[in-house]
């Protein structure tokens, strides 16, 4: 039987344990009572308030309890125990203060115990309730603390984290009656909070019941009036943003706007004041928003209301009203008029029109306290969503910051620009009005939803139009002009229906009144041509409005009324352009009506006649009609109508015909009527019109004429071409230009071809071509002398006595009788003869007989190595290189003093030759040499220690004669040519006198001096002459001119010799007056005085310089000079102190005796050449002592020049017209005989003279060729490959003296243009600008003139001819040196006054022909580049060094450093586009230097100090970028940089470029630590935020997702900075790097492309970063597609949320965070961890 059981027992023995653990265990008994349980809680619970047991272990123990009790009673008991204690939490400070009730598990709290009960047991959740409702119902103002303070993390979870029903369940205990009216209060204060913190697009139905619940609040009067305002406003803004969220996203929006309405509409019951008082300029911008996306008829009624009433209560009115004007145009247009309703809704919109635009000129005023009140509003009521995305625009519309750039990509930014760029269409400044006009009117066509906003800104433009104060004429013509043609669309019919019910009435008129001829007609008409331009289907219209007008026009008498004129021009005018434009499909049409309306009307004005013509044209032009049928037609009635009428009245008309007329030019028709045709229309009119005193139509004709053919252009020109250009400069006309250039260029395509230099190559004519006047052939006699030379090389079998003087003869004849050129392959070059002769003449050839020998043995160099390199370009180079490479080797073998001495003659001619056949070719071969022959083998007069094969007096003869003359191949090179100038100088003029000249001549000072004056005689004659090198020349000889005139004895009578010798082989009496002078001088004192103290070798070179400045390059004799020279040389044959000089008196005295034969217009056969010629012949025979003088004389008799090492070609056709070979007979067989070769037999007999001999039939044969070869170039073309050389190797002609004086329009203008430059002073710039113009049009290429000095004159004159002299060179350098070398000059010149001509350098008319000359052409193709036909094949085209390029690059740019960033953008396209792209292999390695140079060049001279500039601004953005391309070959470049606040713009700006180039292997790396390095080191640029953005666009960024994965980086990169030791000021970073670098980087991927960078103002912050926040969480919610990227971007955010306690200001960040994750879609944190999630979203 069972123990009886007592309740009264079992509770007191349980109420009777003492013990703590005895209690618990007590309470575990499963068999104690529910009565004995309840009584042992209740002493648990009075021991914690007596302090007896712990707080926080006792709540745990009773959570326990409850979590593992299966007894529903006792349960219920343990949480009332749970319950009390937690009301003893919020009675008591000392239980308040034990424990924080949280959320979620921390290290300083314990988790709320009904949020535990709740997750564990969900079925006791109507318990808790229960209990909830019972702490309520006891809560009184007695408690310490508020119970909201104990109980609010459970609210949290529940309100903000749980199940729809516990919220339900929840929110109906709130809405109990309590007794406390504090608690009430504080339950709606907290509901409030939990509405701001309530997460969006989440449990709509529970939100809006918890808005429902709070709104009771407002009825209540025991909250006081400030506190309702509060939280009436705080529910307004709420609302406001959920409408503007639903709208936005698509999901219902009414419900929220119902309950907007009722909050914004309630009034306090006690001062029946409205409680909500939100911002009029927030509320206003956001409803005109929700009543342009307005989902529902219903929805347009609501916001209709609100916003009557917000003007209503709104005190003053601005322009701001006209956000919403938009709004209310849309709206009134879907409002169907079905019922009364919506016949109210329609009149309240155009009430609300005719009010917001009633006050549109009024500013805002006060912006400040508006823009401080806002911020206010924002920060204590938050704005988030979409919503928080308007608030940046209404900042800026507020602060007149236009919007003015950019494109919308979304549809939220799409409509915040359409409804604030709307007000400034009402704008009163007209410019301001225009351009949001056209912008308003763009960003309509931009569709970023599904609707399109066109038709209400087609509204907006006629509501415009009504408005008195601000629709100017201005207005009205761009609205219909500009704006109403671009909302048509092809795709939209309905707006293009809609504008054409618009615009035809206007054309058309009412059936009572027609408009055709008004101005809304004209207008009209304008605006309907301009709809078909953007939608062809509208032809129709058109085409019957035009036909309506004609039908009209013919109908009507001339009209007098300018309306009906303006109709008529607007009409005409537009069928013109339409047949421009659209001949296809629109000049079928028009043709027949204006034909028509000119045969039917007969009082048609002169400028509608002109339209008729340019119609006409079109269509001709077009080919849809003939000129000669049009002619006959219709245009011979106006061309007549003009011809009968005053040229004055008449000045378009004509203008147009000539038009016509310069079609009937163009057309190329072959039949005998229109042969007919042209000459009537270039006889009857053209030429009469070109007479015209009206300087337009004289123009115009002209101008048509230049259309024609050549050959009718010379019918109506003068007859000579002289002619014509006289009148060119006496009545200038720019279109003569084109004239000039059509006769021009037909003269050039009908030039005979050697004019131009090169021709194909053909073998040598060795026999001359048959004369009838067999005197005149030319070298036949010479030609088999010297074959008798060769012969005896070939056969070798000359005596070694002689052998010198045969290999010096076999040299000099290499150019007629060796001219086998060898192939590029070293095989073949080495089996050639003349390589043969060139081995056997360097061991063979010895210069010991004669001075004269030793000097002119460099002319037989030459023409060895004119044989070698051949004609061919394109093997030049490489042949070249090879030769050189053999002599250098050759030279470092050798060991012997002769040997050597030969050789460096030889280099020494073969770098001569080189560079005339290929200037730059030849100058870098020069800079080699001169390199080698400083460094090895010159030695100054006071150096010792040389080797003895280097000091002996052969080679140093050789070096230094070797560099004077090597030297002038670099003169272009005005650095080296000082260098040189210097170093020839200093040997020249310092050291010892050396001995005395009677005793043997000083070889090697004789060649110090004769290098130094053979230099500067070259820099002196330098066709190209800069300032610089005329500085250098001038220096030079005066120098050199103080050294001669020194004391006697401290001139070295060697050097002298030297001096003055070298300066008589480049004698040019015109450049070097002061020499002539000297020397003159010195042979008066010679004749008159006693000589004894005269230095004999300036006395001896004296004769030199006056025999070879005697005659002119033109030909004319200086008598003084003859004169002197004569009466010294009588002199000097009686003078015993000269017998052993005596050939320098006879030879230079036969010289210019053979020179006043030439230019007196002798013949070799007249008698005095023949006594000249017997007497020297005399003087053999009878003595042997003068012999050798004789030989020498007499060779100089028959042409030979022994110290030009060069001919001249002028010279040498001079030459040619006296030469007889009967006349030299004698004199051939003399050097023949004395020669050994007359008879076949060796040469016996006096070895030096047989030895000079044979030098001198070597040199006659020589000079024979040459006189041979410039005779057939003058007469016949010179077919012959010799001829041809001579005439490759010549330096470029002075003049276009060869072409014709009567017929050669190109000499014409070159003669005009230098009478014009020499009288610069008198001269009208026009005719040169109209003569230069006509070069620079006429296709090259240009016969060879040295441009260069006329040129260089024409630029001093002004700038514009200065620049139109450098097109015209840059057009032709590529055939010309002149040209190449004045190109050089201008570039490099030191003075650039003008900053166009300097901008034209730098393009590619400068420097781009340098980067062409240089072997790097333009890499885009040229589409107007006109080519002559064959010209390829015989010019020669020019180039210069790597080395030369890259020296005047850097020049150029030293010189740009000082110019505008504009121009220096110029010289960074121009190089971009001639370098090759960075990935491509270049395989020559000379332009792979050239290449590598010129990009390091750029990089440290440019790009670097752009990339360090701290004034990079927009304007520089272009230059930086392609200074990037230019130069920069990978990242490391420009990341080697310190990134700083200063240069972080400009480097942000090479990394986008970078990017976009493809010249980085990991862009995402490089950008993420650029954006590292921004954030750390807090550089506050937006514009460099700006190019990181575009970086970004650049690489992989085409779809969501990888944008979703940059985001992802960005925020890695935010959490790496928040993870690092704690810098100062983190947390500034931080925020900065949200307002600027991500919101940057969000708008450029989402939101606008190419995005305008603004400064982020310190006021806006907080609105940039709620708008932020709305971008990062709209792009959470486009993860919905892309879940792996969403939920790594929401990782990211809770790793920042984390970090963000460490910082100083947690606040901003945590909240910024905090909002996004509750902005986020539920879809991406249903994966995270939830009691993360609530903790987030349940936060303050």
């Amino acid at each position: 039987m069972a123990m009886v059981k007592h309740r009264f027992a079992e509770i007191h023995q349980a109420y009777a344990a003492d013990e703590t653990e005895k209690l618990w265990t007590t309470l575990t008994n499963p068999d104690l009572s529910v009565i004995a349980v309840s009584s042992v809680c209740d002493k648990i619970v009075a021991s914690v308030q007596a302090g007896s047991f712990r707080f926080k272990d006792t709540i745990l123990h009773l959570q326990n309890l409850v979590l593992t009790s299966n007894n529903r009673l006792k349960t219920s008991v343990y949480l009332r125990s749970i319950t009390l204690l937690l009301q003893c939490h919020a009675q008591l400070k000392e239980f308040h203060d034990a424990i924080d009730l949280v959320l979620t598990s921390s290290p300083t709290g314990i988790v709320h115990p009904f949020i535990v009960i709740c997750r564990q047991r969900p079925e006791l959740g109507d318990d808790v309730f229960f209990e909830v409702d019972f702490l309520l119902a006891q809560y009184d103002e007695s408690y310490d603390y508020s119970l909201l303070d104990s109980m609010g993390t459970f609210f949290d979870s529940v309100l903000l984290a749980a199940s729809n029903a516990q919220r339900m369940a929840l929110l109906h205990r709130f809405a109990n009656t309590y007794p406390s009216t504090a608690l009430r209060a504080e339950l709606y204060y907290y509901l409030v909070d939990v509405l701001q913190r309530y997460p969006t697009r989440r449990a709509m139905s529970f939100y809006l019941q918890l808005v429902d619940y709070i709104s009771t609040v407002f009825t209540s009067p025991e909250v006081p009036e400030d506190e309702l305002r509060s939280i009436a406003t705080t529910v307004f803004y709420q609302l406001l943003c959920r409408a503007y969220d639903a709208a936005t996203y698509g999901y219902p929006s009414l419900p929220y706007l119902q309950r907007l309405d009722r909050v914004y509409g309630t009034r306090d019951i006690c001062s029946d004041q409205p409680l909500t008082a939100p911002n009029f300029y927030l509320i206003w911008t956001s409803l005109s928003y929700l009543l342009l996306t307005t989902q529902t008829v219903h929805d347009q009624q609501v916001v209709l209301k609100m916003m009557q009433e917000a003007i209503r209560r709104n005190k003053s009115s601005d322009k701001t009203l006209l956000v919403a004007i938009l709004p209310l145009l849309q709206t009134w247009t879907e409002i169907v008029e079905n019922d009364a309703a919506a016949k109210q809704r329609k009149s309240s919109t155009l009430e609300m029109l005719a009010q917001v635009t009633e006050n549109a000129s009024i500013e805002v005023k006060d912006k400040a306290a508006i823009k401080n009140d806002m911020i206010q509003e924002l920060e204590e009521y938050g704005v988030t969503g979409a919503m928080a995305n308007m608030i940046p625009y209404l900042f800026h519309f507020l602060d007149n910051q236009l919007d003015d750039t950019g494109v919308p990509t979304n549809s939220v930014s799409h409509i915040h620009a359409l409804m604030f760029t709307a007000p400034y269409v009402f704008h009163t400044n007209t410019n301001i009005r225009h351009s949001n006009l056209k912008r308003l009117a763009d960003l309509s066509s931009v569709t970023t939803g599904t609707y399109s906003f066109k038709f209400s800104v087609f509204l907006l433009t006629l509501y415009l139009m009504r408005s008195k104060d601000i629709m100017t004429s201005e207005t009205f013509l761009f609205i219909y002009h500009t704006v109403i043609p671009t909302l048509v669309d092809v795709n939209d019919p309905t707006t293009t229906a809609k504008i054409l019910q618009t615009v035809l009435p206007m054309i058309q008129g009412s059936h009572s009144s027609q408009a055709r001829g008004t101005a809304m007609a004209a207008v009209g008409f304008k605006t309907l041509v301009s709809i078909f331009e953007r939608q062809p289907r509208v032809w129709h219209e058109v085409k019957r409005a035009m036909a309506n007008w004609i039908l009209h026009r013919k109908s009507t008498l001339r009209p007098d009324d300018k309306l009906a004129i303006q109709m008529e021009l607007a009409v005409l005018t537009s069928m013109r352009d339409l047949c421009k434009t659209r001949p296809r499909t629109c000049a079928q049409d028009i043709l027949p009506m204006v034909v028509s309306l000119l045969q039917s009307s007969s009082n048609l004005n002169v400028a509608s006649l002109a339209l008729i013509l340019e119609i006409m044209c079109a269509c001709i032009a077009a080919g849809l009609a003939e000129p000669r049928s049009m002619w006959n037609v219709a245009i011979s009635y106006i061309a007549a109508f003009a011809m009968e009428r005053e040229q004055d009245m008449m000045v378009v008309l004509w203008t147009k015909m000539c038009d016509f007329f310069a079609i009937v030019g163009d057309v190329d028709e072959v039949s005998e009527s229109y042969y007919e045709f042209k000459d009537d229309v270039l006889f009857n009119y053209i030429e009469p019109l070109m007479s015209s005193e009206i300087t337009s139509i004289r123009s115009s004709a002209l101008t048509a004429l230049s259309h024609f053919s050549a050959s009718d252009i010379m019918r109506v020109l003068p007859e000579k071409s002289k002619q014509y250009t006289d009148e060119i400069v006496a009545n200038p006309n720019d279109a003569d230009t084109k004239v000039l250039a059509q006769l021009l260029s037909h003269e050039l395509d009908h030039m005979r071809r050697n004019l131009f230099k090169e021709d194909a190559p053909s073998k040598p004519k060795v026999e001359e071509t048959k004369d009838v006047n067999t005197k005149r052939c030319i070298g036949t006699k010479e030609a088999d002398l010297a074959g008798r030379f060769v012969k005896a090389w070939e056969q070798a079998g000359t005596a070694p006595g002689v052998r010198a003087g045969y290999a010096i003869a076999v040299l000099h004849t290499t150019a007629s009788h060796m001219s086998d050129p060898s192939s590029s392959s070293g095989e073949s070059m080495t089996k050639a003869k003349w390589y043969r002769c060139l081995s056997t003449s360097i061991g063979d050839i010895g210069l010991t007989d004669h001075l004269l020998v030793r000097i002119s043995c460099l002319s037989g160099w030459i023409s060895l190595f004119e044989t070698a390199l051949g004609f061919e370009d394109s093997t030049l180079e490489t042949k070249g290189a090879r030769i050189l490479d053999d002599l250098q080797t050759r030279l470092e073998k050798s060991t012997v003093p002769g040997t050597t001495c030969n050789i460096l003659l030889a280099i020494t001619g073969f770098t001569l030759t080189a560079h005339r056949l290929s200037p730059s070719f030849g100058a870098s071969c020069a800079a080699k040499l001169i390199d080698l022959l400083c460094s090895k083998y010159i030695v100054s007069p006071d150096q010792t220690g040389k080797s003895t094969l280097v000091m002996s007096e052969e080679v140093q003869f050789a070096a230094n004669f070797s560099l004077g003359h090597i030297a002038g191949c670099i003169i272009a090179n005005e650095k080296l040519a000082t260098q040189m100038l210097n170093t020839l100088l200093d040997n020249a003029t310092t050291g010892d006198t050396g001995r005395r000249i009677d005793a043997a001549v000083d070889l090697a000072q004789l060649a110090r001096g004769y290098s130094a004056s053979v230099y500067t005689a070259a820099l002196k004659s330098w066709p190209t002459k800069t300032s610089g090198i005329d500085t250098l020349a001038k220096s030079g000889i005066t120098t050199l001119m103080n050294y001669l005139n020194a004391p006697g004895q401290q001139v070295s009578e060697s050097r002298a010799l030297g001096i003055l010798m070298g300066w008589a082989s480049m004698m040019r009496s015109t450049d070097m007056q002061d020499v002539c002078w000297l020397a003159r001088e010195t042979l008066k004192l010679y004749t008159e005085q006693d000589a004894s103290k005269l230095n004999k070798g300036v006395l001896l070179g004296s004769f030199w310089i006056t025999a070879y400045a005697a005659v002119d390059d033109e030909g004319s004799i200086d008598q003084e000079n003859v004169i002197a020279l004569e009466e010294a040389a009588e002199k000097a044959a009686n003078d015993t102190n000269l017998a052993q000089h005596n050939y320098h008196v006879n030879v230079p005295l036969v010289h210019l005796n053979r020179m006043k034969l030439v230019y007196d217009h002798g013949d070799e056969g007249s008698t005095s050449f023949d006594a000249l010629v017997k007497r020297e012949i005399a003087l053999i025979r009878e003595s042997s002592i003068n012999t050798t003088t004789s030989i020498l004389t007499l060779g100089s008799l028959l042409g030979v020049d022994y110290l030009c090492a060069v001919t001249n070609p002028e010279r040498m056709a001079a030459e040619s017209r006296i030469y007889n070979s009967n006349g030299r007979i004698e004199a051939l067989e003399t050097l023949s005989n004395l020669a050994g070769v007359s008879s076949g037999s060796l040469a016996v007999g006096n070895l030096k003279n047989t030895r000079i001999a044979a030098v001198v039939c070597g040199k006659v044969n020589q000079s024979a060729v040459a006189m041979r070869n410039a005779k057939a170039l003058e007469e016949d073309g010179g077919e012959g490959a010799s001829a041809q050389l001579f005439l490759n190797t010549s330096t470029e002609p002075k003049s276009y003296s060869r072409l014709s004086n009567t017929s050669s329009y190109l000499r014409a203008v070159f003669d005009s243009l230098t009478q014009l430059a020499e009288n610069s002073s008198q001269s009208d710039g026009r005719a040169m600008k109209v003569l230069l113009g006509s070069l620079c049009e006429t296709p090259g290429p240009l016969p060879p003139v040295n441009w260069f000095p006329l040129l260089t004159s024409i630029s001093s004159i002004s700038s514009e001819l200065r620049a139109l002299c450098i097109t015209f060179a840059s057009q032709h350098a590529l055939t010309s040196t002149s040209l190449v070398e004045y190109i050089i000059s201008e570039v490099t010149a030191k003075d650039q006054p003008d900053a166009n001509v300097f901008k034209l350098l730098a393009g590619e008319v400068g420097m781009g022909k340098i980067f062409e000359l240089g072997g790097l052409p333009d890499r885009k193709p040229r589409s107007d580049e006109v080519k002559r036909r064959g010209m390829d094949a015989v010019t020669k085209k020019m180039n210069i060094t790597g080395m030369r390029c890259i020296e005047i690059f850097e020049e150029h740019v030293k010189l740009l450093k000082k110019s505008q960033s504009d121009t220096q953008l110029v010289l960074l396209t121009t190089l971009c586009d001639h370098l090759p792209p960075m990935t491509e292999a270049i395989e020559d390695e000379d332009k792979a230097q050239l290449v590598k140079t010129l990009r390091d060049m750029t990089f440290f001279q440019i790009t670097q100090p752009l990339l360090n500039n701290a004034q990079t601004t927009n304007a520089t953005l272009s230059l930086v970028r392609k200074a990037v391309e230019c130069s920069v070959q990978n990242h490391a470049q420009v990341t080697r940089q310190e990134l700083k606040q200063e240069t972080a713009y400009a480097q942000s700006i090479a990394l986008a470029e970078l990017c976009r180039l493809r010249r980085t292997n990991s862009p995402a790396q490089l950008i993420t630590d650029v954006i590292r390095q921004l954030l750390v080191k807090d550089i506050q640029s937006i514009p460099a935020w700006d190019q990181i953005s575009r970086a970004i666009r650049l690489v992989d960024c085409a779809s969501d997702q990888q944008k979703l994965a940059w985001v992802t980086r960005v925020l890695d990169t935010l959490i790496v900075i928040g993870s690092n030791q704690r810098p100062e000021h983190k947390s500034d970073v931080l925020l900065h790097g949200l307002a600027n670098g991500l919101r940057h980087i969000l708008v450029s991927l989402w939101w606008w492309s190419d995005p305008k960078p603004t400064n982020v103002a310190k006021e806006r912050e907080l609105a940039t970063r709620s708008d932020t926040g709305y971008m990062l969480a709209h792009i959470m919610y486009l993860g919905n597609a892309y879940p792996q990227e969403q939920q790594q971007m929401l990782k990211r955010i809770l790793k920042l949320i984390a970090l963000a306690d460490s910082l100083d200001s947690k606040k901003l960040l945590e909240q910024f965070f905090v909002q996004v994750v509750r902005d986020s879609p539920e879809k991406a944190i249903t994966g995270q961890n939830d009691d993360e999630i609530a903790r987030i979203i349940t936060s303050e």
